[in-house]
């Protein structure tokens, strides 16, 4: 092969060396585009997997503006222009004339703004087996927000929870598990989310848009089932009043109980470990041992244990109870304070 002349040979490959370049350019850019297409339509087709931190659907977006129209933004200082982007807490409107729910962390509460009105708390109640607080504020038609059943909560379920900036985040339900020791007198069902530490006190609405709780410091969700019945009595006379029992029990459907025991041994019910002093339970002459097997004509078991049956029912209340004391049944009246 005959050699180029060297002025044509360095032409020649300065040519070349331009063409490669230009041709890497598009081909990058080629590339470039086809995988941000790719990593676009992949993300769409996964979105489902991840944690639901994306733009809200139109069913949550509804969701939000149907919430929102029912919850405060609530401020421990006395203002009349508070920064809606840096509430102390977020709190739900129970009445159209002014009541609202807030989590209560032990920090007075002052000031609400509902929509653009601001307006000054006049009282504040608290619910110590909540931990919830009910505040007061001279209002007229406002929104009230609709409540759901938490106690219906299952793994895997969304939720919306409104932020001290006034802005919604998407958070799932992890786990509910339920201890099989528990007090009659505070609900113990356990519901864990992934909701972040930033939003501790955050109330939570479910798929309908309904309210069903607030979001504990360790990310647990507080069932808004446990705060009705302090809800209903502050409604009717504006104090605390709820139906109370006086045990604490095991769950015997979550302990095993060995091969050797006798065939009457229940594998439900609620065997009672502890009665209090002055308390309905000891009226009643239950004992430690006892075992409940059924509350008003319910079925005592873990869909049904007693904190979450005795929440239906109001002070002063009159309940007929099954008991199983060793080989024997019997049913006692309890009178609930």
């Amino acid at each position: 092969m005959p050699h180029l002349p060297l002025s044509i040979a360095v032409r020649v490959m300065v040519l070349s060396l331009l063409v490669g370049a230009a041709s890497g350019v598009i081909g990058a850019a080629w590339t470039t585009a086809y995988v941000s297409d790719y990593a676009a339509s992949l993300g769409s087709a996964v979105s489902p997997l991840r944690a639901p931190r994306s733009p809200a659907s139109p069913a949550f977006a509804d969701i939000r503006d149907q919430a929102f129209a029912s919850t405060a933004q609530l401020y421990a200082a006395r203002t009349d222009a508070p920064d809606p982007f840096h509430a102390d807490r977020q709190g739900i409107v129970l009445t159209s004339d002014g009541w609202i729910l807030a989590s209560d962390p032990g920090r007075p509460l002052l000031t609400a703004l509902i929509g653009r009105r601001v307006y000054a708390v006049q009282r504040e109640i608290p619910d110590a087996v909540s931990e919830t607080v009910f505040l007061k504020v001279d209002a007229q038609d406002l929104s009230p927000v609709g409540f759901g059943d938490a106690f219906g909560v299952q793994a895997g379920d969304e939720g919306e929870l409104l932020d001290g900036r006034g802005s919604f985040r998407r958070a799932t339900v992890i786990s509910v598990t339920r201890p099989a020791d528990y007090a009659s007198d505070r609900p113990a069902r356990r519901i864990a989310t992934d909701a972040p530490a930033s939003s501790a006190g955050a109330p939570w609405f479910g798929g309908t848009g309904n309210f069903l709780g607030f979001v504990s410091a360790d990310a647990t969700l507080s069932p808004v089932n446990g705060m009705l019945p302090a809800v209903r009595s502050v409604l009717a006379d504006q104090t605390v009043k709820r139906a109370s029992l006086g045990v604490t029990a095991a769950d015997l459907s979550q302990i095993l109980l060995p091969a050797a025991s006798p065939s009457s041994a229940p594998n439900v019910g609620a065997r009672v470990l502890s009665v209090a002093k002055g308390s309905a339970a000891e009226a009643a002459g239950v004992r430690v041992g006892d075992v409940f097997l059924a509350w008003d004509g319910r079925t005592v078991d873990a869909a049904h244990p007693l904190d979450e049956l005795l929440l239906g029912d109001a002070p002063k209340q009159t309940v007929a109870a099954a008991l199983q004391r060793g080989a024997a049944q019997m049913d006692v009246t309890l009178v609930l304070p």
